[in-house]
């Protein structure tokens, strides 16, 4: 017998996570503004973006091991390394993110071309 999870069962069904009074539930740890709006990760590695009024809906999971968002069917994010830092950033509109160890956040990063033409290396992005 399988034992599902709050957030898998949410995964699964598409139903919004409840935030009450604006209160995000305690097993949900802020982890920075992505898309210009604020997402949160559970215990379970899985990604929710706050949707004022309405509560936490699943957007995507944390891969904890390079520090970035991960969607599958479609992949929307990529890693990508740029002067010896790893970045994750959106294929299709190129918004790039980065994690800081320090603040355990991820911080916007501006356009991941913006990036690659700073870039005094290789990169495997191209235009």
């Amino acid at each position: 017998m399988n034992i599902l999870t709050t957030g898998t069962i949410t995964k699964l069904t598409g139903n919004m996570v409840p935030v009450v009074n604006g209160c995000i539930p305690k097993n949900y740890k802020f982890l920075g503004i992505i898309k210009n709006q604020p997402h949160y990760r559970n215990c379970f590695d899985e990604v929710y973006m706050y949707h004022k009024g309405e509560g936490l809906e699943y957007v995507a999971d944390w891969l904890h091991d390079y520090k970035m968002i991960w969607t599958e069917h479609p992949i929307l994010y990529r890693l990508t390394t740029i002067n010896q830092k790893d970045y994750f950033y959106d294929v299709e509109f190129k918004d790039a993110y980065k994690y800081d160890y320090t603040n355990d956040l991820v911080i916007p990063q501006g356009y991941i071309y913006d990036l690659v033409d700073s870039a005094d290396g290789y990169t495997n992005i191209k235009r």
